[in-house]
């Protein structure tokens, strides 16, 4: 059985404690690092099933609850409020995070994953920090156009104005997620697109530090992480080396059903990342993680984070090989050398 430990850590911001989980395996032998980040009015203990999944299989799983989320917020007046230049601040946190995590954990492959808002964050993170990762699962994510990001952010600025960054728009709201349970038949409640699984969907509602109602700051560092992922540069800026798993629901409203899910696939193929993979699974929603049949999501990633590992260990072997030789060679020259 997994191990589950809390933590703190200073927030980028100077002000804040982020609040933190590890969960690892129980016999200590960590064999990669999964550091999750967690998407919108949610936290990283939701994932505790999947955590616990991969930590049985010798991985060190660990997420933080972002600014403004979770048991980071110092009170309910926080939730959903991240910060001035907020969209930056997410990401800087999760940096902050994954360095303390490599300094204990060097030698083991850096696996990163993020869901939905947090797969926006991931997306930027990747763009700026890539080279520190090994690999990256891109989950429940999306593709909304400039005009369409700039409209939002046009938006969110007026309301700003006149009610203050911590007013919470119902309008914003709206505007956002309205539409989300559009295509599904007699919805039970606002939120059944997340799952189908509707004890996921009343544990989400009926959670105190989740389903919140955003503040107009959160909605515009939202809409400026999107705006910046899908931006051709920012794709350009990934390591073309990094390998990326984007997996999606063909029912998930954030992807576009798909259609915005395949277009971040295909700017990544356009930007030459080698190794690049998507899924869309038939009838699940945005949670696939949290989905009827989730245990099919659970094995692809095992699947794929396993030959990340395998590849891992071939390039350090090889590396290894390289240095050998070359130490080899050098002795070779001296002995040469002194014989002369």
């Amino acid at each position: 059985m997994a191990k589950k430990r809390e933590f703190y850590f200073k927030s980028c911001d100077g002000v804040n404690r982020i609040h933190t989980v590890e969960w690892s395996p129980e016999d200590g032998v960590v064999r990669a690092v999964l550091h999750i980040v967690h998407g919108m009015a949610e936290r990283v203990e939701r994932y505790d099933d999947f955590a616990r999944f991969m930590a049985d299989k010798g991985y060190l799983v660990v997420g933080d609850d972002h600014l403004g989320h979770g048991k980071t917020a110092a009170a309910p007046t926080d939730f959903g409020y991240i910060g001035e230049d907020g969209a930056h601040l997410l990401v800087k946190d999760e940096h902050r995070l994954q360095r303390h995590m490599k300094q204990l954990y060097p030698v083991v492959p850096y696996i990163i994953l993020g869901h939905s808002m947090g797969s926006y964050i991931t997306r930027r993170f990747i763009s700026i920090y890539g080279d520190d990762v090994d690999a990256c699962l891109i989950l429940g994510t999306g593709f909304q156009s400039a005009a369409e990001t700039g409209a939002g952010l046009t938006i969110a600025g007026l309301i700003g104005k006149l009610r203050g960054e911590r007013h919470r728009s119902d309008f914003l709201t709206e505007l956002g997620f309205g539409k989300y349970c559009a295509r599904i038949e007699n919805p039970r409640t606002e939120s059944d697109w997340l799952s189908r699984d509707e004890k996921v969907v009343d544990d989400f509602k009926n959670d105190p530090l989740c389903d919140f109602i955003f503040t107009v700051d959160g909605f515009k560092a939202l809409l400026t992480l999107v705006r910046e992922d899908c931006d051709d540069r920012t794709a350009q800026k990934v390591p073309k080396e990094l390998p990326i798993y984007i997996l999606s629901g063909a029912e998930d409203p954030v992807g576009q059903y798909g259609e915005g899910v395949m277009k971040t696939y295909e700017q990544y193929k356009q930007a030459g990342i080698e190794n690049l993979q998507v899924k869309i699974y038939p009838e699940m929603r945005h949670e696939i993680l949290n989905e009827l049949g989730k245990e099919e999501v659970y094995e692809d990633i095992l699947r794929w984070t396993e030959e990340r590992i395998s590849e891992y260990a071939q390039e350090n072997d090889e590396a290894d090989t390289e240095n050998d030789d070359a130490s080899d060679s050098q002795m070779d020259d001296k002995a040469d050398s002194q014989e002369e």
